[in-house]
C-alpha cells in the first residue's frame, strides 16, 4: 500500500484537540480544497448519537473534509462507498472486518466508526479505528504503521472509493455484510433477519416469514 502524499487534499496534524469533527465542522470555511485533519491526542471524541470515543496513543482518529457532488436522492449511497473504503483498507492488512450497516466496521466486535455530516456542499466525515483492542487476529498480521500514515492510506482510498461504479460499491458491502442473515433486534421493528441493501438504499428482511424494506439510514438496532 502507497503512502505518498495525495496531491488531492491537504493535511492538517494537531498535537491535541477536543475532537477533530467538531475542530472541522468549526473552521469549515477555511477549507477550500479536500483536507485531512489528524491528530496525535484527541480528549472528547464522539461518534453516531453522541456515544464517546474513547482516546488512546493506539487508537486513529481523524476527520477527511472533502467535495462529492450528489444529489438528495443519492446522499445514502456516501455511506456505502465510505465502508467499502474503510473496510477494504482494514482488508488490505490482512485482517477480515465486516461492514455492520450503517456505520461500523466488525472484527469479532466493533473496531472501527464512521460519523458523516454534511454543510455547504462538503462531507466532514470522522473516522475512528481502534488499535488498542487485543484481538487474536492482530496478533497474527497487526496493522504495523504510523497512525497519520494509515489516515492518508484511508483518505486516498476513499476518493479513489468514490469514482467507482456504485453497482459495484452495493455488492461489495452487501458481500461483505456483517448482519447478512443474522436475526437482530430494531429500534421499531423487533426481531428481524436481516438480508440485503438495495440500490436505493432500503434494507430489506424478513419477519414473520415475510420481507419488508426499512431505509438504511433510520435502521438502529437495541443495545
Amino acid at each position: 500500500m502507497s503512502s505518498r502524499a495525495d496531491v488531492r487534499y491537504q493535511l492538517i496534524h494537531l498535537e491535541e484537540v477536543d475532537s477533530t469533527q467538531r475542530f472541522a465542522l468549526e473552521n469549515l470555511g477555511l477549507f477550500s480544497k479536500n483536507t485531512l485533519i489528524t491528530c496525535t491526542s484527541q480528549k472528547a471524541g464522539y461518534g453516531r448519537q453522541q456515544s464517546k470515543w474513547l482516546d488512546s496513543s493506539k487508537n486513529l482518529a481523524f476527520t477527511f473534509v472533502f467535495n462529492h457532488q450528489t444529489t438528495p436522492a443519492e446522499s445514502h449511497r456516501v455511506a456505502l462507498y465510505l465502508a467499502k473504503a474503510l473496510n477494504q483498507t482494514l482488508q488490505d492488512y490482512g485482517l477480515e472486518t465486516l461492514i455492520k450497516w450503517p456505520n461500523d466496521i466488525y472484527l469479532q466486535k466493533k473496531i472501527a466508526g464512521i460519523l458523516i455530516d454534511y454543510r455547504d456542499g462538503k462531507f466532514i466525515v470522522g473516522i475512528g479505528v481502534n488499535l488498542a483492542e487485543d484481538f487474536e487476529q492482530y496478533e497474527k498480521t497487526g496493522i504495523e504503521v504510523e497512525k497519520t500514515q494509515l489516515a492518508r492510506i484511508i483518505a486516498t482510498k476513499i476518493l479513489d472509493t468514490l469514482s467507482e461504479d456504485y453497482s459495484k460499491v452495493l455488492e461489495y458491502c452487501n458481500v461483505n455484510s456483517y448482519l447478512y442473515d443474522r436475526e437482530v433486534e430494531v429500534k421499531g421493528l423487533g426481531l428481524i433477519v436481516v438480508k440485503h441493501l438495495d440500490e436505493s438504499g432500503n434494507l430489506h428482511y424478513l419477519k414473520d416469514g415475510l420481507e419488508h424494506a426499512i431505509n438504511m439510514t433510520v435502521f438502529s438496532l437495541k443495545k
